[in-house]
């Protein structure tokens, strides 16, 4: 090739990169990705699954990665384009599909994910650190999710913020275990806890924060009164639709929700045998108390149903044995009978609602039901084990529950926030336990014989959206009160997600995590290393990539192969060689100001070109500025070999 002419390509290819980087500017047009990521076993939603929403394009590489909430859903609002959508999770199967993004559109895409034997969740089966830590920030009062704490992991030197339940998530590079530190602006800070991995799975924690005095004093309240027709209503229970608060009314009507953070909530009042009214959108400020005032006759009245239903059952004693002539009766007075020969009796014309059962046998304590409730042309079935000395016990409902006098208790109204009346055959879920009931003609549900602790409560029907209540404590022997507003199901309300940033790709941490998840021997180098040596070009870059020499000033050989066995790329395509008879790319054309990384790869892979053999550079060009940049560069240059004498004309002769 002339030498003109080299010069002249060497001017000029710069020049081109920079067109192509101009070219591939992002549309700054937005469209919405949401969905749900279940079991395909059994439908439960999977906490804290990856999705990641990765763009390739001719130049450039894109990805969005989040996490799903604890009701399995995820959302992110991203710019308009083709992408591949990954979903993985631990212990299950990964997914992936193509999507086309369009403007002001919400693409909604649910993953059902197939259970495995291990652990399934990053690409690199090799990676022996937990896939993801996973865990949630509680207030310590209230038991409810807390947003936006921040999470400080010390070992790895970063910090998440946790959602909207409080749950935060991050993918670690060190082994563990780690130190997390908490902090939040209305609570005290929570330093120095240590999490450890669990045999290579991921490693979860729970953090509950204290409210500072400052922040208790800025909490509001909600009060008022409840009647019917002029006159107050007793017993009442008032809750905040979601949340954990609640209370219940006085002899005199009165009801104080204390403890309340500034917002906007949907109060839910009810008692059996009124109708239940919910109070859309009460706002509380700090400091201050909302006052509420409720007539329960103000909506139309429930309902009765004429129809009676039957409570039947067996009344057995510590060994199981039947006892016969065994007074059963219902609270009131109103139904009884006595057993037979085996034990068995039955209740029969009972109004539809909450009835409490009594057996009293000679020689034994009274046996007393946890609240029954009656369905019309129904019957339920339960047992009564009263005992000769100490507590009777008393079966629950469902066989399965156990002994109801051993464990806790949990009730309440599901209702449609809209219209205020109760919902019936909605179906109220304790994952945990894997335990279902279905709320009556009035919205009502209940849990008896539940062991003590903290379980996530769920609320699902056909026509409503389904909602979910975290930690709720359950506690021996006593009863814990739980409402549900469900909104209709006519529109999608998703979690909204803001992506803060994206991932650096050119610093020393980003390019060393890529090197241990690579398949591959490689090497990488970024803008931040290059700038700090002080390279120019992508040659001088690559003298400080071990295993490779450079020849030249400008032609790359890696582990002794020369230039005509390494490949060269820019962002994944081949470069053609300049000189049509040497097959070799000189990287000096490169300035170092156009690159965001360079990756040597010194083995090959299935995914790289036919022809790879000594070894592979990629360079991948840095993104286009967001914005206007203007830079101004000054150098200087002395030549130490100048003279001010007069100038070399030859050799002097010698005579």
């Amino acid at each position: 090739m002339p030498k003109d002419l080299h010069q002249f390509l060497r001017l000029l290819l710069p020049i081109f990169i920079c067109i192509v980087v101009s070219v591939d500017a992002r549309d700054s047009r937005m469209g919405t990705i949401g969905g749900v990521v279940m079991s395909a076993e059994d439908g439960r939603p999977i906490l804290a699954a990856m999705v990641t929403v990765e763009e390739r394009s001719l130049f450039s590489r894109r990805t969005h990665a989040l996490f799903t909430d604890t009701r399995g859903i995820y959302a992110a609002t991203i710019p308009v384009g083709s992408y591949t959508v990954f979903i993985h999770a631990t212990g299950y199967r990964g997914f992936n599909t193509k999507i086309d993004v369009t403007p002001d559109t919400t693409i909604h895409l649910d993953a059902r994910l197939k259970k495995t034997g291990g652990v399934v969740f990053s690409r690199s089966d090799t990676c022996s650190k937990p896939a993801v830590v996973i865990g949630s920030i509680v207030d310590a009062h209230t038991g409810v999710g807390i947003e936006a704490a921040n999470v400080i992991i010390t070992e790895e030197d970063m910090s998440v913020r946790s959602g909207k339940d409080g749950v935060f998530g991050f993918m670690p590079t060190t082994e563990g275990p780690w130190t997390v530190n908490v902090r939040h602006k209305s609570y005290r800070d929570t330093t120095g806890i240590t999490l450890r991995p669990v045999d290579g799975r991921p490693a979860s924690l729970k953090i509950a924060l204290i409210l500072t005095k400052k922040a208790i004093n800025t909490l509001g309240s909600i009060a008022g009164d409840v009647y019917h027709r002029g006159a107050p209503v007793s017993g009442a229970r008032v809750t905040l639709a979601g949340t954990a608060h609640g209370a219940v009314s006085s002899d005199g009507g009165r009801f104080t929700v204390s403890g309340v953070p500034g917002g906007i909530f949907d109060v839910v009042i009810g008692k059996h045998g009124y109708a239940t009214r919910v109070i859309d959108r009460v706002s509380v400020e700090p400091g201050d108390t909302t006052f509420l005032k409720t007539d329960l006759d103000s909506t139309a009245a429930v309902p009765r149903a004429s129809a009676t239903g039957a409570v039947a059952g067996l009344i057995l004693d510590s060994t199981d044995t039947p006892l016969s002539e065994v007074a059963v009766f219902t609270d009131d007075g109103a139904v009884g009978t006595k057993t037979d020969d085996a034990g068995r009796f039955a209740l029969r014309g009972l109004t539809e609602g909450l009835h409490t059962i009594k057996a009293v046998a000679e020689g034994y304590d009274t046996a007393v039901s946890e609240e029954i409730m009656v369905l019309p042309h129904e019957e339920t079935f339960i047992t009564l084990r009263p005992s000769k000395t100490g507590r009777s016990t008393v079966s629950a409902q469902d066989a399965t529950l156990g002994d109801s006098a051993v464990g806790a208790t949990l009730s309440g109204l599901v209702v449609d926030r809209g219209r205020g009346s109760g919902i019936a055959g909605a179906s109220v879920t304790i994952p945990k336990l894997d335990l279902s009931v279905v709320t009556d003609m009035n919205g009502r549900f209940a849990f008896t014989g539940v062991p003590p602790a903290l379980y996530r409560v769920v609320a699902a029907h056909p026509s409503f959206d389904t909602a979910s209540l975290d930690s709720v404590p359950l506690v021996q022997g006593k009863r814990t009160q739980r409402d549900f507003a469900l909104k209709a199901a006519s529109s999608v309300e998703m979690t909204r997600m803001t992506v803060h940033a994206e991932a650096l790709k050119n610093t020393s941490a980003s390019l060393l995590d890529l090197r241990r998840e690579a398949m591959t021997i490689s090497t990488a180098i970024g803008a931040d290393e290059m700038s700090k040596a002080g390279a120019g070009d992508a040659a001088e870059a690559m003298k400080y990539v071990p295993g490779v020499t450079i020849l030249e000033g400008k032609y790359v050989i890696i582990r002794g192969f020369g230039p005509r066995y390494v490949n060269a790329l820019i962002d994944g395509l081949r470069l053609p060689p300049l000189d049509p008879d040497k097959n070799a790319v000189p990287l000096d054309l490169f300035p170092t100001g156009l690159i965001d990384n360079i990756t040597t790869t010194k083995s090959g892979a299935p995914d790289m070109w036919a022809n790879f053999s000594g070894g592979r550079v990629d360079i991948a060009t840095a993104a286009p500025p967001e914005s206007f940049t203007f830079t101004i560069g000054a150098s200087t240059g002395a030549n130490t070999a100048s003279t001010i004498e007069r100038p070399f004309v030859g050799l002097s002769r010698r005579h």
